[in-house]
């Protein structure tokens, strides 16, 4: 799943450019909390920007926001990756230009710049859209946290954030304090135990279905502990503010 070699194909001609590119890239094999921003991104609220987040990939039209000042310190550690289907500036250059006709998405091909020792990824610009691109997100989220535990010695807790009010988890042992409504979903069958301050707690002798309603409309009142055999989502029912935040739709 991850590049072993940096793709070239889709780099600039310029020699320069690659250099660069290449610098950024083995960066990144070190990184352990990389920001990603799609195209469903308008505008940037500084708060939801990770402090610890080194670098920046912009995913298509989510390059129209990279003059934002809010991201200027990753000006020097960021890259574009995309087909330009989404972008509304014809003149901005792309780091890796990808063909339109292609069987992969462009989230998933800048996840195979990344490597296994990520163990947070924060998506902003990534809700709000076509159902059908959130659902396909979801998927290759998941095959990428499976692909990295599955290419380290040791198994490493993962979590994906995207648009602050989904998150994605790795199978194991996971806590987070939460007041009010919350959601959980697997997307595989699994035992899975949901404990702590809340309304409803789900005891592990119980299946949990692909997204089914066992875990639907629950209330945290503080700290949540969940125990799991697979990777699980978490929807935030308050924070989903993705038509106000995220689209310009009416």
């Amino acid at each position: 799943m991850f590049f072993p070699a940096l793709p070239m194909e889709f780099l600039p001609k310029s020699l320069n450019k690659q250099d660069k590119i290449k610098k950024i890239w083995l960066e990144l094999q070190a990184a352990e909390h990389v920001l990603i921003i799609g195209p469903g991104l308008k505008t940037i609220d500084p708060s939801l920007l990770p402090v610890d987040c080194t670098h920046l990939l912009y995913i298509d039209g989510g390059a129209a926001l990279k003059k934002h000042q809010s991201l200027s310190r990753f000006s020097a550690h960021s890259l574009i990756i995309g087909d330009k289907d989404s972008c509304l500036d014809p003149e901005l250059e792309f780091d890796f230009l990808l063909p339109t006709n292609k069987d992969e998405s462009d989230l998933s091909f800048a996840l195979k710049l990344l490597s296994p020792k990520v163990r947070k990824l924060t998506l902003l610009g990534f809700s709000g859209g076509r159902f059908d691109h959130e659902l396909s997100n979801l998927g290759v989220l998941d095959d990428f946290i499976n692909y990295a535990n599955s290419s380290v010695e040791s198994f490493f807790h993962r979590e994906v954030t995207i648009d602050q009010f989904i998150k994605l988890f790795s199978k194991g042992h996971h806590h987070f304090t939460h007041q009010g409504l919350f959601s959980v979903f697997t997307l595989k069958k699994q035992l899975l135990n949901i404990s702590g301050n809340v309304a409803y707690p789900f005891n592990s002798k119980n299946l949990l279905l692909p997204f089914q309603s066992q875990g639907l409309s629950n209330i945290a009142y503080g700290e949540v502990i969940i125990q799991s055999e697979e990777n699980f989502l978490v929807i935030f029912a308050e924070k989903d503010q993705r038509h106000q935040l995220f689209t310009n739709d009416k």
